[in-house]
């Protein structure tokens, strides 16, 4: 897992969607590059369709807290590890305390950040996907919309959005 310290514009946990609901009046949703949230898993060993973080243009930084694998696909964010730089499309060995920034992107708006063992979210209506716009209690784990102080600055985790800590 990770511990966000900064979600910049919109970071969201996304999935390949949930299917089936339309006629309740209920999106799809998920990410919007389905190529990029599945190679990024991929290389990190998860499931195809597991959660990545969508983050839209950039300016993200978290920590990581448990030993694995990350990859980052998508937008080109000057993405940094620990002041090293992270390619897209490459996985990368990650350890607790590590730290992850990503800058405005070069190119393209949206990077896919995937962590082996991918995120603890509880899935609703068979997704994990974040549904912003329904504003009632299906929006996942929206980073940024809430946070909690953890040591003197604010640190948020999937698990602590999608339970609205």
């Amino acid at each position: 897992m990770l511990n966000v310290i900064r979600a910049g514009m919109m970071t969201a946990v996304q999935d390949g969607g949930r299917s089936g609901y339309r006629h309740l009046g209920i999106s799809q949703g998920g990410v919007l590059d389905q190529p990029a949230m599945k190679m990024a898993n991929l290389l990190v060993g998860n499931a195809p369709d597991a959660a990545v973080l969508e983050i839209t243009l950039g300016q993200f930084c978290a920590e990581i807290t448990r030993p694995g694998w990350l990859a980052l696909t998508g937008a080109d964010c000057h993405a940094r590890l620990d002041g090293k730089p992270l390619w897209t499309g490459w996985r990368f060995a990650v350890r607790p305390g590590q730290q992850v920034k990503l800058a405005l992107p070069k190119h393209g708006m949206r990077s896919y950040l995937a962590l082996s063992g991918g995120f603890d979210v509880p899935p609703v209506l068979q997704s994990r996907s974040t549904d912003i716009q329904s504003g009632d209690g299906r929006s996942g784990g929206q980073m940024g919309a809430r946070r909690r102080q953890s040591g003197g600055r604010a640190a948020a985790t999937a698990a602590d959005a999608a339970n609205g800590d």
